[in-house]
Order: C-alpha cells, then sequence, then structure tokens
C-alpha cells in the first residue's frame, strides 16, 4: 500500500511578511493587554490543528510542534521540512537521541557555562536572550557533546519558556573576552558541517547577534563566521563596543 502523504496542500496559512508583521502586532497588543504570553491566535490554533494531522508530529505536544510552526509562519509544508530536517540531524548526529536521560550528558560541558540562559527575560523588542561565553568553551569535548547539550537544553526551553519566546525569535548575546582560537574555536570539518545544518534543523528564529568585549580578534571571528554562516545571519551581528552600550538593546 502506497504511503499516504498527509502534506496539506494548501498554502492559504502561509503569511507574507507584511500579514505575518500585521498578526504578531495584533498579538503582542493583545499579550501587552492581558499578559498572556501563551496566547494562541486563533489563526495558530488553525494551523496547529493542521499539522498534528502530520505523522511526524504523532506523539509532539503543542507547544513543540508550535515553536516549528512559528519559525516557519505557519506555512505547514515549510513546517513539516523543518520537523524532518530535524529529526534526520538527531538520527545522524546523534543516535539513540529518543532515550537520552540527563543522566547521558557530559556534565562539564554542561557546567562550563558556554551558553546559558535565564528564562522569561527578553531585550528591548521581545525577543529572547540567550548568552553564550566562549571562552568557557573547551574544544576538547568534541563538537557532539556540546550538541547533546544544546539539544538538551532546547527540549528544557520548549517546556519552560513561554510561546511568546518562540514566536518572537532570540537574540544572542556573545562575549569574546579572553578567548583563544587555538583553545575555544572548533573549526573541524565536523564541527563546520554541524554548524551550518543547526539553522535549518532547529526552530529557533534569531533576531539579533550581540557581540561584546571585541578586541582586535574579532575580524578574524566573522572572516572566520562566513564560512558556517549564512549570509542573512552574518547580517544580523552587531559589534558592541563598550559592554554599557548593550543596555541601549537589551
Amino acid at each position: 500500500m502506497e504511503k499516504q502523504d498527509l502534506t496539506p496542500k494548501s498554502t492559504k496559512l502561509a503569511l507574507n511578511e507584511e500579514k505575518s508583521s500585521k498578526l504578531k502586532t495584533e498579538i503582542k497588543a493583545h499579550i501587552k493587554e492581558t499578559n498572556d504570553r501563551d496566547y494562541l491566535h486563533p489563526l495558530e490554533k488553525k494551523a496547529l490543528k493542521k499539522l498534528k494531522r502530520h505523522p511526524l508530529a504523532k506523539g509532539q505536544s503543542d507547544k513543540f510542534l508550535l515553536a516549528f510552526l512559528f519559525a516557519r509562519k505557519l506555512n505547514i509544508e515549510r513546517t513539516v521540512e523543518l520537523l524532518d530536517n530535524h529529526f534526520k540531524f538527531l538520527d545522524k548526529y546523534l543516535p539513540g537521541w529518543a532515550n537520552w536521560t540527563f543522566d547521558d550528558l557530559n556534565r562539564q560541558v554542561l557546567e562550563m557555562g558556554y551558553q546559558f540562559q535565564i528564562p522569561g527575560t527578553r531585550d528591548k523588542e521581545g525577543n529572547g536572550l540567550i548568552y553564550l561565553y566562549i571562552s568557557n568553551y573547551d574544544k576538547k569535548y568534541g563538537i557532539v557533546q556540546v550538541l547533546m547539550c544544546f539539544t538538551y537544553l532546547f527540549q528544557y526551553y520548549i517546556w519552560k519558556e513561554s510561546l511568546d519566546y518562540w514566536r518572537n525569535g532570540v537574540s544572542y548575546v556573545e562575549t569574546i573576552k579572553n578567548i583563544s582560537i587555538s583553545k575555544n574555536i572548533d573549526m573541524s570539518s565536523r564541527s563546520q558541517q554541524i554548524s551550518k545544518a543547526v539553522p535549518n534543523c532547529y526552530p529557533f528564529l534569531i533576531k539579533h547577534m550581540y557581540i561584546t568585549d571585541a578586541g582586535a580578534i574579532v575580524s578574524t571571528l566573522l572572516s572566520m563566521s562566513k564560512l558556517i554562516l549564512k549570509k542573512k545571519l552574518i547580517q544580523r551581528i552587531k559589534v558592541i563596543k563598550k559592554r554599557e552600550d548593550l543596555l541601549e538593546f537589551v
């Protein structure tokens, strides 16, 4: 029996930039009035209902599916593609991921404080905040160990954060103070391969990347980033010369 494709062919729910912006403005006004960060607009409910018909959605929580829907502006076909990328990526690089427990993670990688977030915090545009301390990262642990922790944190954010976190997107605050290319930067082919794949496999909408404590090394790092980041992401990088100037944005 031929496998049935349950992906909705209609693109009526897909939003162009103008409609998406209008919808976000309407939702933000409602959240400001009610302080309900988990508010779901009727259009979003309709998109979720359609997505849940697809086999890839089986067994997944509504919040998990909504994160992917928001990342693709309620376009069902593109959301299914992102979900498919996500599961294939995990199967390829993190085999056995579905049976993980917290004890399977490398505690030293978790505790080095390379990446952290304070749930509920937002920048001045309403985007979630993720902090990166590259100098705390030691590439001796390898990219796969870091990817395991990153994926665990992603699953934690799904449970802990409100829906507006996934709808609005995130801003990265990245300090490069005391960074060492030999110790902190992994430019192996495997690391580059994984780094290039991540944006198309996870539903993080990256709105800004603020780099602080930028010394002479920043130009080198920006040149290296062109090898693993898309042009669109590179254009969202803003170098903050003085740490206190960061308060203008966050």
